[in-house]
């Protein structure tokens, strides 16, 4: 006569991408479809910092950091931070996946970074260096080109336009 939950676990989450970007953990999976537990609520995103120099960490050190509906979700970071991350489908009724998606170790990935190259600290020292560079009255480069490429690639090419205060 009421309402009986659905208590069968959903199924694991697949096709499953993670990437960094400069500040943002980005997260793919395939639509979640299912009919367990009165169907698909939201997805479950655990994770663990690895420091360097510490052992990497598995789901048993992860925490929830942060759910999303749908296939396509983000969790803000620091530049710099190494995560491990697991995810989890959540139904209706409240129930998790059993086994997380990730493996052993999760999907490792580092904000803020190509290759090795941290790039938060070197966007703030760009915008430091060309803070007033450019003339927008004249539409000319005012400092010299040792502050960088786009002061170097204005100056060559002449082809960069300062429109509004953005090079475009």
């Amino acid at each position: 006569p009421g309402y009986v939950p659905d208590l069968d676990p959903p199924p694991t989450p697949t096709g499953v991408s993670v990437v960094a970007g400069l500040t943002f953990v980005y997260i793919e999976t395939d639509p979640p479809v299912f009919t367990q537990g009165h169907g698909y609520d939201r997805t479950v995103v655990y994770g663990a910092k690895w420091p360097t120099g510490d052992p990497e960490p598995t789901f048993d050190d992860a925490v929830e950091l942060h759910t999303f509906v749908g296939p396509v979700g983000s969790y803000p970071s620091d530049t710099g931070t190494r995560w491990n991350v697991w995810l989890k489908y959540r139904t209706n009724d409240a129930v998790e996946s059993v086994v997380p998606e990730g493996g052993t170790n999760g999907h490792q990935v580092t904000t803020g970074k190509i290759g090795n190259a941290d790039l938060g600290p070197l966007i703030i020292e760009a915008a430091n260096l060309a803070d007033g560079a450019i003339d927008l009255e004249s539409d000319k480069v005012k400092a010299d080109a040792s502050f960088g490429a786009i002061a170097v690639g204005y100056t060559v090419t002449q082809y960069l336009v300062a429109t509004t205060g953005l090079l475009a």
